[in-house]
């Protein structure tokens, strides 16, 4: 097939799917107007009643042609003209009477019986096909006063058409209160737990800040001590192995002197293990890592929520892209044993969880200054026990910079979500709340309108959402020294956007007075002359 071919089959069935649209919704009338002829008592003719009935299976069938599409739409004229006799508008009015005599009738409204014969007779009137001048005044005008005995109902608002326009209304106000509800809860208790761990960053970052200096010098001068204590004991051990020496005592007595002299060193360091300053500084120790691990925590957090909301709060300084799991281990091993390199490899630590608890946890027992050993229990010097206490400091160092980087970035979405989202939704859900309120009052008292209604919700909405993106700029005039949450205010000027334009209104006539008009001024002069012509008209002889 040629592409002119197919170009004119896609054509073809493009107008064919145009044709049988327009015939369904022909259909969809003439069967309307069939029911209507039902109801109403109106006789039609059983042939153009039979070409109604078939045409469903032609349409469905797609088997139409120009006759039978004549004869369709000639069944469907007859059909609405004795359906809408005398006219179309007087077929509506006399179903806006019955809706109207029925709501007066239910409800014990006081008719008058003139009033409902001359209803019955137009209504004999038009089934008989009689209608006539006389008939249609008098019709009018016991429905003008039908309609006056009614008010506030009217016609469209107490029929069938207003209590399904209600209920749709009601559940999609409902529904649409409920999702705003349920977002604003969400919103609400997610900017509780940002705000939670903003505050608890704060917190730490201000203890731990001022520990950390008092930490590092108490530090340095412990492991002063340890160092003088050292020197000072190694004197002693030489000065005491060179006094056997000079004194001749045997090999064996000289090594139980020394050994002697190195357990004393190792009481001393023992002793200045549990001193005063060292308890303090392993108190001041486990208070700081345990509010690292805390704070560390609070990254995770906030990390977390970042990743939910898909917003990075990851520090590119501090956080660097961790190699994936599987290579870890080679990554950790190439770091400790490089092979050919001079200077050990750095790894950050952040990527692997066992050096995250080697910098977050404190080895037990906490600086015992007469054994001290690495992560391969190896001895190392006296003085190295502070170098776990260094360590904690580093890790706050990194630790600090994620959080403050998370809590910068989690507070400016709170302050986005707080002045921008949260007023207009909460002042869309005063407005859904309102149209609710207005909706069950209108069904109570059968006033509610389907065209009207509609029109005047979606504007209340529509302005609910213009005054909840503005309100931040008048919440403290609108609040007017009162202590009320701007949240509070959006939901209330959203409940009653009215109000609150009207006070938009007078806004603007204080900021922009209207100018008052200036009166030309009335020559002083003209009005003697005027007076002297009037007298000399008057004076003047008749005839």
């Amino acid at each position: 097939m040629s592409d002119v071919q197919h170009d004119s089959a896609e054509i073809n069935q493009r107008r064919g799917r145009r044709e049988r649209k327009r015939l369904a919704a022909d259909l969809a009338r003439a069967e309307a107007m069939v029911e209507a002829a039902g109801d109403d008592g109106i006789k039609l003719e059983s042939a153009d009643i039979a070409i109604i009935r078939a045409a469903t299976g032609v349409v469905d069938r797609r088997v139409w042609s120009d006759a039978w599409e004549t004869g369709f739409y000639d069944a469907i004229g007859r059909i609405e003209k004795s359906v809408h006799y005398p006219s179309y508008q007087v077929f509506k009015d006399m179903k806006s009477s019955d809706e109207l005599l029925s709501h007066a009738s239910l409800t014990g409204l006081p008719l008058a019986s003139q009033d409902i014969e001359a209803l019955t007779r137009a209504r004999v009137a038009r089934i008989e096909r009689a209608w006539n001048t006389p008939i249609e005044a008098e019709y009018y005008a016991a429905l003008n006063r039908i309609s006056k005995g009614v008010q506030p109902v009217a016609a469209a608002t107490a029929g069938k058409n207003a209590y399904h326009g209600a209920r749709r209304a009601i559940r999609i106000y409902t529904l649409t209160a409920i999702f705003l509800t349920i977002l604003v809860v969400g919103l609400s208790c997610l900017l509780f737990a940002v705000n939670q761990i903003s505050d608890d960053v704060q917190r730490i970052v201000t203890i731990n800040d001022s520990s950390a200096m008092a930490l590092h010098n108490q530090l340095l001068s412990y492991q002063a001590n340890i160092i003088e204590m050292r020197q000072t004991e190694e004197r002693e051990i030489r000065k005491v192995a060179g006094s056997a020496s000079q004194a001749h005592n045997r090999a064996q007595d000289t090594e139980e002197i020394v050994i002697a002299a190195h357990q004393k060193a190792s009481g001393d360091l023992r002793q200045l293990s549990n001193s005063q300053p060292a308890i303090q500084i392993k108190h001041l120790l486990q208070e700081f890592a345990t509010n690292n691990r805390q704070l560390y925590n609070d990254v995770t957090r906030t990390r977390g929520i970042g990743n939910a909301l898909f917003l990075p709060v990851t520090n590119p300084y501090t956080e660097p892209h961790c190699p994936p799991a599987a290579t870890w281990n080679s990554a950790l091993a190439q770091a400790e044993h490089p092979p050919g390199a001079s200077a050990p490899h750095v790894v950050n630590w952040i990527c692997s969880n066992r050096q995250v608890r080697a910098n977050l946890e404190i080895k037990i027992p906490i600086m015992d200054a007469d054994r001290v050993t690495n992560d391969k229990d190896e001895t190392l010097a006296p003085e190295n026990v502070v170098d776990e206490g260094f360590q904690k400091i580093a890790a706050y160092q990194d630790i600090r910079a994620m959080a403050m980087y998370g809590r910068e970035i989690v507070l400016s979405l709170v302050g986005a979500v707080t002045g921008f989202i949260l007023p207009v939704l909460y002042a869309w859900l005063g407005a859904s709340a309102a149209i609710l309120r207005k909706i069950r009052i209108e069904t109570e008292t059968s006033t509610f309108h389907p065209e009207y209604s509609k029109v005047a919700n979606r504007a209340h909405i529509t302005c609910a959402v213009i005054v909840g993106i503005a309100i931040g700029l008048f919440s403290d005039l609108v609040q007017g020294g009162k202590n009320i949450s701007p949240l509070a205010v959006a939901f209330i000027a959203g409940y009653a956007s009215d109000k609150f334009f009207y006070f938009v209104d007078r806004l603007v006539d204080v900021i922009f007075p209207a100018r008052a008009q200036v009166k030309p001024e009335t020559p002083q002069v003209a009005a003697p002359a005027a007076a002297g012509a009037a007298a000399a008209v008057r004076a003047r002889p008749e005839g």
